[in-house]
């Protein structure tokens, strides 16, 4: 493996627990796949899938934004898009749109994204979405402002969605102002 093609991977201290980025690979400094907290070990996580990464101090910075409630996105361009098939690049691209501070259900998602009808392949598109906060899956809901899923757990989701300041009712489902 020639330099250019090097996998590094860092793990970083998130307001949500300890997380993983893996980068590198054709294109350096490209986000490659971000690992949960959920992960019991995160190292091992990432050298299964990655067997030849290596750890790495770099910054991550640019999550900053995702865990502090702004309204930014990340750049899409610094993750690796090109692994994903269509649906999935679509879906999560659209996804990325969606401001902190609002969320959008499944099936408004697959409309959006072009293929209506579509929510519970959304749903899966979301479960493998291999960059978690830096795309906002934790931003898709039933539509019935149930939370759905989450590879972090329901609790991390509900944190998350109430750092951006999104509202729940007595019920735990999200007022309907905090929909696209």
């Amino acid at each position: 493996m020639n330099g250019k093609d090097m996998i590094y991977f860092c793990v970083i201290s998130s307001p949500v627990g300890q997380m993983a980025i893996v980068s590198g690979g054709e294109k350096k400094g490209e986000i490659r796949k971000i690992y949960l907290p959920r992960r019991a070990d995160l190292r091992r996580a990432v050298l299964k899938d990655f067997p030849d990464a290596r750890e790495a101090d770099f910054s991550a910075d640019a999550f900053k934004s995702c865990f502090e409630g702004r309204k930014g996105s990340f750049p899409l361009k610094r993750l690796g898009l090109k692994s994903l098939n269509q649906f999935q690049k679509s879906v999560l691209v659209c996804l990325s749109k969606v401001p902190a501070g609002r969320v959008i259900s499944y099936a408004r998602l697959a409309e959006k994204a072009g293929f209506p009808g579509a929510a519970r392949a959304v749903g899966t598109a979301m479960a493998q979405n291999p960059f978690p906060i830096a795309i906002p899956c934790h931003r898709t809901v039933r539509s019935d402002g149930s939370l759905g899923g989450f590879g972090g757990g329901l609790k991390m989701k509900r944190a998350l969605l109430e750092t951006e300041g999104v509202e729940f009712d007595k019920r735990g489902r999200i007022k309907k102002e905090f929909f696209l």
